[in-house]
């Protein structure tokens, strides 16, 4: 039997954390995502992945899995990113079109 391909199922796999079933369905999801946000306000910010990963006291390979969808923040790291980023937890998250901290 021919072994399975890694990298494709790692693809899909990445596709549907980062985009989930209603993208992969052909839905278009109209709240927007943590990691889309995450990397949004990082770059806005000018701030390189590897400057974020030392505020929170993790590997640049680990954060950059926040930014590709792949894992998520502990709740700690959720709230220093939000401070430091200037937007409340639940606009981070994508729960809020409102970035203002309450």
């Amino acid at each position: 039997m021919k072994e399975a391909n890694y990298s494709f199922f790692h693809h899909i796999l990445c596709a549907f954390r980062k985009e989930g079933f209603a993208r992969l369905k052909g839905m278009e999801s109209s709240m927007p995502n943590f990691a889309d946000r995450l990397k949004e306000l990082r770059t806005t910010k000018g701030v390189t992945q590897k400057n974020m990963a030392e505020l929170l006291g993790i590997t640049e390979r680990n954060y950059q899995r926040y930014e590709y969808g792949l894992v998520d923040p502990i709740a700690s790291n959720t709230a220093k990113l939000a401070d430091f980023l200037g937007v409340s937890i639940d606009y981070l998250l994508g729960y809020s079109d409102n970035p203002q901290r309450q």
